[in-house]
């Protein structure tokens, strides 16, 4: 079936739709919304935007302050301060964003926005305040309305199974190991820090939790046509991909790990977690739901033990304790994606982003061109069929008009309505002038009409629509077939919900 995420994403600008010389306005140009939210992974906890040091002269020397400025959102003073949240602008998700944007600026216009902060459990994003932070959803609900956001990229999950508060047990017992203690016999139960349940337990309760989201979504914001879920990282390998075992030596907290500790952290805690992201992506795909992958693979090699090739490159992505005093001034930064680690989150929410581009646009073909598909192209008393060439689509859509008549925009089709199926419910055009096929798969559409009519026809994937193809007017009225091409000039198509 066709999903949700199929509604047209704003792709360009249709300039005129031309006949002989007349010639319509131009549209505005669409803006493809991005929005993150989530937890210190999304936030970019662990790589604020710059390191602050302030150095006084005492009477036992120079003593330093140091602390993280967290500048995501460029002072835009919407939602919870950056400060607040620990945001930053190194944060993967953010610049994954900003970097389709740069890609594609002669095409659309993008807005990339951070709503993600530190510590946020799945209810920080749907019905209760984080501290003194609202609800990260229903700041994007009071901002946009019913306006189409195009993609929503989410973190989330670590939290609301207490698998960050386990790991911190975990690293910090202070003899032995932390399985050896009395919360973690069997199975693993409370801990002094509040982890309750064992794993079972947790994972069916974040199950629910990833439920109540997509309700929540679904409901107060039916125009996001796609939510991109992400991974967690792996954070306790070295660079051959041994578990950290007592290292590395400089830090004083981490080498108290040992490494059926550090493999618990991997093989349970965080396969355990994306076991669970991974199911509500695919039980959510008919809500434009898609996984962003990878990431859990990528970091196997690339842990907070991990160390450097001799040759300056730096292969710990992950921060130890140490990295984050230095970096922020405090321990919330430990075991989070270093500025390394942001580059990696950033390159493979990037290639899923590339989901949200249009095919190329078709070519519709005339009677008689001397291609194969041509010979598609077939005339009757009731009706008439048109084909196309094109590639990279899995779904196309017709449009037809009666020939002789105004001249009249495509125009700017748009997404279809919220919560359709695009097969059922085709995005409604601009001009009433302009009838639609229902979609079709194949390169071929069969249109019952008679008379002189103009034809022209759009790809699609899941995610967007490419701009229309060149208009072609075929006739199945009696005599002498006359076939004229006429052009659809501009850019692409699609744009917001109207």
């Amino acid at each position: 079936m066709w999903l949700r995420g199929s509604r047209a994403m704003a792709a360009g600008v249709v300039m005129a739709l031309v006949y002989g010389l007349a010639a319509q306005p131009a549209l505005a140009a669409p803006t493809v919304r991005i929005i993150s939210v989530g937890d210190s992974f999304a936030s970019g906890e662990g790589a604020p935007d710059a390191t602050r040091r302030q150095c006084l002269w005492g009477p036992l020397g120079f003593l330093c302050k140091i602390s993280g400025e967290w500048r995501a959102n460029d002072g835009d003073p919407w939602g919870a301060s950056d400060t607040q949240c620990d945001r930053s602008g190194k944060a993967g998700p953010l610049q994954a964003a900003r970097s389709f944007r740069d890609d594609n600026r002669w095409r659309f216009t993008t807005e990339a926005r951070s709503l993600a902060c530190s510590g946020a459990k799945i209810e920080h994003l749907i019905s209760t305040p984080q501290g003194g932070v609202r609800e990260q959803l229903e700041q994007v609900q009071d901002r946009y309305g019913h306006q189409r956001i195009d993609a929503l990229l989410v973190s989330i999950g670590g939290n609301d199974v207490g698998f960050a508060s386990a790991l911190t047990y975990c690293m910090t017992s202070p003899l032995g190991d932390c399985f050896d203690d009395l919360p973690f016999r069997g199975s693993f139960h409370e801990t002094p820090l509040g982890v309750i349940g064992s794993p079972a337990a947790r994972e069916a309760e974040l199950t629910d939790r990833y439920q109540q989201l997509r309700d929540w979504i679904a409901v107060n914001l039916p125009n996001v046509a796609n939510v991109f879920v992400t991974e967690y990282p792996a954070p306790t390998a070295d660079e051959s991909g041994a578990f950290c075992d007592h290292a590395p030596a400089g830090d004083l907290l981490l080498r108290g790990v040992s490494a059926s500790e550090a493999r618990w952290a991997s093989q349970v805690a965080i396969a355990t977690l994306n076991r669970v992201v991974a199911d509500a992506a695919r039980r959510f795909a008919p809500d434009g739901w898609q996984l962003v992958s990878g990431l859990e693979a990528a970091f196997a090699r690339h842990g907070y033990c991990a160390r450097d090739d001799g040759a300056g490159q730096r292969r710990r992505w992950i921060n130890t304790t140490v990295d984050a005093l230095d970096g922020q001034g405090n321990l919330s930064g430990s075991l989070h994606p270093n500025d390394l680690g942001q580059a990696a989150y950033r390159d493979h929410i990037r290639a899923a982003l590339q989901t949200l581009l249009p095919p190329p646009r078709p070519q519709l073909l005339a009677r008689g061109q001397l291609n194969e598909l041509a010979q598609q192209v077939a005339l009757d008393a009731q009706s008439i069929t048109v084909a196309w060439r094109t590639a990279g689509a899995d779904l196309y859509q017709v449009a037809f008009r009666a020939a002789g008549n105004a001249p009249g925009q495509l125009g700017r089709p748009g997404p279809a309505e919220p919560g359709s199926d695009v097969l059922a419910d085709p995005p409604r055009f601009r001009d009433p002038r302009w009838q639609y096929v229902t979609p079709v798969l194949d390169q071929a559409a069969r249109v019952s009409v008679r008379g002189s009519f103009d034809f022209a026809v759009r790809a699609c994937t899941p995610a967007a629509c490419s701009p229309w193809s060149n208009v072609v007017n075929l006739s199945n009225l009696p005599g002498p077939v006359k076939l004229r091409r006429r052009a659809l000039f501009g850019g692409r198509v699609a744009g917001d919900a109207r």
